[in-house]
């Protein structure tokens, strides 16, 4: 049964982050290019543009999407925590990713161009507490010798999106960001982004119970 469960779990999981990649991808190159020719650009456009329902033709479609991302990864990491070692820092690993699917869904109900400020709160949670469920669910895996490899990859993900995130907010790579041609908040965001979905995808096909 519990098997039968993990293999539910995961394959939501990999449907809920496929459809947002391409669904955000759609998106994007459905975006139109501004009156100076300037074109969205994955670099300098924050990925919150997508969904920005005063210019973006199809923002609802990547709104949409995103809130199914997040419900499918609730429903998802649930199901699929029996393959993942019982333990306190389990249930808060598993808790923080279900904040941070939470965090996501706000972002689609609250658009950029709407409450910005709730918009971005949004965001933060996202991205925090999926990198703090990526590295707790990596340590907890730890003393599992078959799931080694597995739990080094998920610290390493969950330091680099923190790491990240607290950079980028303290202004550190926003600095950096703006001393590079063509390099900007966008490369930031999306820099922080993609060790999560990249991780869903891990789990959905790599992990085993």
């Amino acid at each position: 049964m519990q098997d039968r469960e993990v293999l539910y779990g995961r394959s939501l999981l990999f449907i809920g982050a496929l459809q947002f990649v391409v669904f955000m991808a759609v998106v994007q190159i459905a975006f139109p290019c501004s009156s100076s020719s300037s074109c969205y650009s994955i670099f300098t456009n924050p990925i919150s543009d997508l969904g920005n329902t005063s210019v973006s033709p199809f923002a609802m479609l990547f709104n949409y999407s995103i809130v199914l991302f997040g419900l499918l990864l609730i429903v998802g990491i649930l199901y699929t925590r029996g393959a993942f070692r019982k333990s306190p820092v389990e249930d808060i690993g598993v808790a923080s990713l279900i904040v941070a699917a939470l965090g996501a869904m706000g972002v689609g109900v609250v658009p950029e161009n709407t409450v910005l400020a709730v918009h971005s709160m949004f965001a933060v949670i996202a991205f925090l507490f999926g990198g703090v469920g990526m590295l707790l669910i990596g340590i907890n895996d730890l003393e599992q010798k078959n799931g080694r490899l597995f739990s080094c990859y998920s610290i390493a993900s969950g330091i680099v999106s923190i790491a990240l995130l607290l950079a980028s907010v303290s202004g550190i790579i926003h600095g950096l960001a703006m001393s590079g041609p063509g390099f900007g908040f966008g490369a930031v965001e999306r820099a922080i982004v993609a060790p999560i979905i990249l991780w869903v995808f891990v789990v959905s096909l790599a992990k085993r119970s």
